[in-house]
């Protein structure tokens, strides 16, 4: 892999994925506790600083050219892990009645929907990762 193309790889994997994370999370915090711009700015920078010493590391990994996923799982831990996220899926999709009964914030619903179809989501990937004919490895 080129310099440049593990740049941005890296970039893509650690950088924006922080910024896009501790941009919501500035915007919700400011949002709920009204502080001034000034003072909270500071602590936005700082988490925000916080996941990019990874960055190095991935970027020597992807100047070697080394797989990303080099150990693929068993089906039938496939299928196991699948059965487990399914459960946790199911059980955070069992309290949305619950919370749409209670009315106390349409936020608790949207967040506790989107975790359970994250879980599923999950569950039907493994799903599909044990159902799709895996080569033969050599010994």
């Amino acid at each position: 892999m080129t310099p440049k193309r593990a740049f941005w790889e890296v970039f893509a994997t650690v950088c924006l994925p922080s910024l896009i994370l501790w941009t919501v999370f500035a915007y919700l915090l400011r949002s709920k506790l009204n502080l001034p711009y000034a003072e909270a700015l500071p602590i936005y920078l700082f988490l925000a600083i916080l996941p990019m010493p990874l960055a190095f590391p991935l970027y020597r990994r992807y100047l070697r050219g080394t797989p990303r996923n080099a150990k693929t799982l068993s089906p039938k831990l496939s299928i196991a892990l699948a059965i487990l996220f399914a459960v946790v899926g199911i059980l955070h999709a069992a309290e949305l009645p619950r919370l749409l009964r209670s009315h106390k914030n349409g936020w608790d619903v949207v967040f506790h929907a989107a975790i359970a179809m994250v879980w599923l989501i999950m569950s039907i990937e493994y799903v599909r990762r044990a159902a799709t004919k895996q080569p033969p490895t050599a010994m």
